[in-house]
């Protein structure tokens, strides 16, 4: 096979609903040369034996299975398996167009870059909504500049899925298991890191919405943890010097502090059980948000507070 491999990563957990659809969407690319790994989450439906079913149909996928430890873990075992010299990720329940490895390998390699990206549409209810324009156009940022089109105020967009990165970066890089939107915790902190990022606002991935899953899930206590990960985009922004980052994740930490406390009244539950902890944060990101200035780094730098 020409070109370089492409190692695939795919965390699965009771999608059975969607997991054919997805691994339809990675055999079908018009580049060939591929490694499919698939890692079974301990699911409960009918998951496992349909990717059971691909992989005996298709020796470039590679199925493997362990007890329920979440998408971070299924992860961060692939990346130790995976041989290719580029890596990209996939959700279970998203599909990719045809043509979107050998885009990002093409586009990769033209500007001689250390990862690729591309532009998503959003599907709801099979009804399809475009993140970005109808005329393509291809970007070259530095790491801290994606870092920064990564966390705009006009979107979330701190994801693994849809960058293919060449897998020298991803050595000793983790995803931290047991953290609610793990990504937010790892992607700036990997991204920043590399020399270069080629982008195409070509919507090459598709990104299925679900009201169940749990990004978009009822509030639940746990999603206090969420907090943590702002916290942490905030250090990733100061270490490295991208003030619009800073900005941010201060923003979006006070934002959703006083979100979950609305919420946590509206439900009859006490913010201060869950998370009085966090009103020094509070305090210290509004003062940064009307002044620029941090003005206690040693409360920034501690150690993340424990999760419940």
């Amino acid at each position: 096979m020409n070109g370089p491999k492409v190692s695939i990563i795919v965390p699965v957990y009771n999608v059975d609903e969607y997991v054919g659809k997805c691994i339809d969407s990675i055999v079908n690319q018009t580049y060939k040369n591929l490694e499919i790994l698939i890692n079974n989450d301990g699911s409960t439906d009918h998951s496992y034996e349909i990717c059971k079913k691909y992989a005996e149909k298709d020796n470039r996928i590679h199925l493997y299975t362990q007890d329920n430890a979440g998408a971070a873990a299924c992860r961060n075992k692939m990346i130790e398996i995976a041989t290719g010299d580029y890596i990209l990720f996939a959700d279970s329940d998203d599909w990719i167009l045809p043509e979107h490895v050998e885009r990002l390998v093409t586009l990769l390699e033209k500007y001689n870059a250390d990862a690729a990206s591309c532009g998503f549409k959003e599907v709801r209810r099979d009804i399809e909504f475009s993140t970005a324009n109808k005329k393509w156009k291809v970007l070259k940022y530095t790491g801290k500049e994606f870092v920064y089109e990564m966390t705009r105020l006009t979107g979330y967009r701190c994801v693994p899925w849809g960058r293919l990165i060449k897998k020298e970066f991803l050595k000793g890089f983790s995803f931290p298991v047991g953290r609610r939107l793990d990504d937010l915790y790892a992607m700036p902190g990997l991204m920043v890191k590399l020399n270069s990022i080629v982008y195409t606002n070509e919507p090459l991935y598709m990104y299925r919405y679900r009201a169940a899953g749990d990004i978009h899930s009822p509030f639940k206590i746990s999603r206090t943890d969420e907090l943590d990960g702002y916290i942490n985009l905030t250090r990733t922004g100061l270490v490295n010097d991208i003030k619009p980052v800073i900005r941010n994740g201060a923003l979006f930490f006070v934002l959703n502090y006083v979100r979950f406390r609305t919420l946590m009244r509206f439900k009859g539950i006490s913010p201060d059980a869950y998370i009085a902890k966090y009103l020094p944060y509070q305090k210290m990101y509004l003062r940064y948000l009307m002044t620029g200035k941090i003005c206690n780094r040693d409360l920034l730098f501690k150690e993340l507070i424990p999760l419940r």
